[in-house]
């Protein structure tokens, strides 16, 4: 027997794989979009402190809270995954699938991924099964874009049991992995959804995301080595700040780091920028076709060409980082500097474009 259940690739965030996967089941539904708008507008970015920095991030959702825990729960039903046999998942799987229901495993990605040396943790998301071939469908990354793969039921079974041991292993894992629904859940679209989309909140949202903010941070990390946690300091900036941050305090961290992974972790970082304004683009003329919103052509194109600077800077950093040539750092900085200003334009007038028609809207109810 042979089924997969439906899927969407590439769901307009490609760099968090966890959104991403629960992206890929959701988008497969127009219904869900109206949820959709209303979300993925703000980001956040961060560093920890260390010589000069020893890690790097950019979210949707700040890690350390739950509100990325359950950013989902109206429109996914998501269950704890009671498997019957941890040393062999692979019949309680196939059933989940034969119920439409997606699995999310936790596997050791030395048993799953192809090539993969190293053992360590990373979510499995499997949408489908051929017993004829003793096979998963299942969704990974390959050369910065999303696709389909197949692995066989004894390395995926394998990899979820090497992830269970680890998990009973490390306390930290006992207390991080729960708020996802970690180590095992279902999934199952919420098939009585159905509202319009809730300007106030992308109102709101935009809003916040024009405001900014910037934060000093220093405490106890719950997660450290032994579960007794690790004390740290950090810098946090989000929204419109963000654009300050890296062409002013990360200028000569990025200028000089000679780190490939904080390297990687921050070139991750402006492509979901990128993925970002390219996203709230697309929720804009969503809002006007479905008459939200009256868009004209000067906002529309202002946002694509703050997305065309933005790649611009993409590209002129990613140039830096191998040859090293400074010219190619300046320029992405002035980019950089140039996209905030269009960025401050763009979601001004998004802002006030919302509020008109928010305004329009509940005043005729």
């Amino acid at each position: 027997m042979k089924k997969k259940l439906p899927i969407k690739l590439n769901p307009g965030n490609t760099t968090d794989c966890f959104i991403v996967y629960l992206l890929t089941i959701l988008m497969t539904d127009e219904r869900y979009l109206p949820w959709y708008v209303e979300r993925f507008i703000e980001l956040e970015m961060g560093i920890f402190k260390g010589k000069p920095v020893h890690d790097f991030w950019m979210y949707y959702y700040e890690y350390i809270t739950f509100d990325k825990s359950y950013v989902f729960d109206e429109v996914l039903d998501i269950k704890r995954f009671m498997y019957k046999d941890k040393g062999n998942i692979v019949p309680d799987v196939i059933e989940a699938i034969n119920n439409s229901q997606y699995v999310m495993l936790g596997v050791d990605c030395f048993y799953v991924w192809d090539g993969e040396t190293n053992h360590g943790y990373h979510e499995c998301l499997i949408h489908g099964y051929d017993e004829e071939k003793n096979e998963f469908y299942y969704v990974d990354i390959e050369y910065g874009g999303w696709v389909e793969k197949t692995v066989s039921f004894t390395r995926i079974a394998e990899g979820f049991h090497a992830c269970i041991n680890d998990y009973n292993n490390y306390h930290e894992r006992l207390l991080y992995m729960p708020r996802f629904h970690m180590p095992a859940f279902t999934i199952s679209p919420n098939q009585s959804f159905n509202r319009e989309p809730n300007l106030m909140r992308i109102f709101t949202t935009v809003d916040s995301f024009l405001r900014g903010s910037r934060h000093d941070v220093a405490g106890m990390y719950p997660y450290g080595p032994g579960g007794k946690g690790e004390y740290f300091e950090s810098i946090l900036w989000k929204g419109i700040n963000i654009y300050k941050g890296i062409y002013e305090e990360l200028y000569d961290f990025l200028k000089n780091n000679t780190n490939q992974d904080l390297e990687r972790k921050f070139m991750i970082g402006m492509k979901k920028l990128i993925e970002n304004k390219e996203a709230l683009l697309h929720k804009m003329q969503y809002l006007h076709i479905h008459r939200y919103i009256e868009l004209e052509d000067p906002m529309t194109e202002g946002m694509e060409k703050l997305i065309v600077i933005i790649k611009k800077a993409f590209t002129a950093l990613g140039r830096y980082h191998k040859t090293h040539d400074e010219n190619d750092f300046l320029n992405a900085m002035n980019m950089i500097k140039d996209a905030e200003e269009k960025d401050v334009l763009v979601l001004g007038t998004i802002r006030d474009l919302l509020a008109k028609s928010t305004k329009d809207f509940y005043g005729k109810v």
